[in-house]
């Protein structure tokens, strides 16, 4: 199969169901036993990479909400740290998405 023909379709990053010429994958039979495809070592060292990064921005997201508690108990500004917990929030909507599905291929 030549190069273009193995290059991924467009739809296929919005969650296509059906794109033509993309080969997903299938269970194979071997000896009366049934397989599934397993991910590479290089799909499964980039999910790994993303569940390292939600684990630091998880620890991120609760040092600041501590920060927030004491800020409010000692009558502070909390501008700032609501600044913060609000981007963090944002990254972590951003990196959990789709998440799941990289999870369910893996395990």
């Amino acid at each position: 199969m030549s190069a273009p023909e193995r290059r991924r379709h467009p739809a296929l990053a919005r969650g296509a169901a059906s794109v033509p010429g993309v080969a997903r994958p299938r269970a194979n039979a071997t000896a009366g036993r049934v397989r599934t495809s397993r991910p590479d070592a290089h799909r499964i060292a980039l999910i790994e990479r993303e569940l390292a990064e939600l684990d630091d921005e998880c620890a991120r997201v609760r040092r600041l909400l501590q920060r927030l508690a004491v800020a409010r108990r000692a009558g502070r500004g909390t501008g700032a740290i609501l600044g913060e917990l609000g981007a963090s929030v944002l990254h972590l909507h951003v990196h959990t998405k789709g998440l799941d599905a990289l999870i369910d291929e893996v395990g």
